[in-house]
């Protein structure tokens, strides 16, 4: 079956917050997402372009579940004229708002905007936008497979996933071409979540790519795990032809070209596998980012 946008029908997901929202908020969820401000309280820079930023939204619930993403400006006027697509590292409710960080690698002019804000600045947020990840399950396998700032929505899952029930199990691979773009790497390993790691140079780790990391850790673990993937396009092609050659299960998510965020543009066109076999064309921004494994295909999307 198909929704009526042309994408693949898949189950709902449960509301996976770990917390109520406190009294005196409004809450934005998915259903409902809105436009609203933050004020960046803390600015850390990372390896190579990466920087971490905490934004504070007050008077607000955002209940954003891993995977689903935001769109970001922090400019007057026109220029750049479009928001950025920005699924965020972390996301928890306080007493008086939102804590939101977002994982950014300075690129183009929007995202060096972006990641030029100093505390005390404020930025324009849009959503929760898109589906997300399906929650771990207790008992299960899960393996994490990261990219750059791919391993954002990542970290998010694992944190949420850790808070929620001890009896879910992860490990995590983490790929960059240097050891200074292994961004998540020490706050994953905070959390208490078995890391394997790899630089194309071999600063830090195997030496190789994060798929050739997850070909070795697959031969060493007593179970077939379930696959949780974002990062770049090649690393995630390259993911789901191994995860279908090994008959493996999971979840990726697209990183996207994404000019509106909410299914008017069509920039984000992506082509799917149905349930009938049938290939079609439908938007990340609707159907995704977050897709099954088993939906996209082999010679890409």
């Amino acid at each position: 079956m198909s929704t009526a946008g042309g994408a693949p029908q898949q189950a709902p997901v449960p509301d996976a917050r770990a917390l109520p929202v406190p009294a005196g908020l409004r809450e934005i969820t998915a259903a409902r997402p809105a436009v609203f401000e933050a004020e960046v309280t803390a600015r850390r820079p990372l390896g190579g372009r990466g920087v971490l930023l905490s934004a504070y939204a007050r008077g607000v619930a955002v209940v954003l579940r891993p995977g689903e993403f935001l769109t970001a400006r922090a400019w007057p006027g026109l220029d750049p004229l479009l928001r950025r697509p920005l699924a965020p590292f972390d996301v928890q409710l306080e007493a008086g708002g939102t804590r939101i960080d977002l994982l950014l690698l300075a690129g183009g002019r929007g995202t060096r905007l972006l990641a030029a804000l100093e505390p005390g600045e404020r930025l324009s947020l849009l959503g929760p936008l898109g589906r997300p990840f399906s929650p771990p399950r207790p008992g299960r396998l899960h393996v994490l497979v990261g990219g750059g700032v791919g391993i954002a929505p990542l970290h998010h899952l694992a944190r949420e996933a850790c808070a929620a029930d001890s009896r879910i199990r992860l490990q995590a691979v983490i790929g960059a071409r240097t050891a200074a773009l292994l961004f998540g790497a020490d706050e994953l390993q905070a959390l208490g979540v078995p890391l394997t790691l790899a630089t194309e140079q071999g600063d830090r780790g195997l030496c190789g790519t994060a798929i050739e990391a997850l070909e070795q850790l697959l031969e060493r673990l007593p179970e077939p795990p379930l696959l949780y993937g974002c990062g770049p396009e090649g690393m995630l092609l390259a993911l789901v032809r191994l995860a279908r050659a090994r008959g493996l299960g999971g979840e990726v998510s697209l990183e996207r070209h994404m000019a509106c965020g909410f299914g008017v543009c069509y920039t984000c066109a992506c082509r799917v596998i149905e349930p009938d076999g049938a290939v079609r064309r439908v938007r990340s921004c609707l159907a995704g980012p977050v897709f099954p494994i088993a939906a996209l295909p082999e010679d890409g999307w």
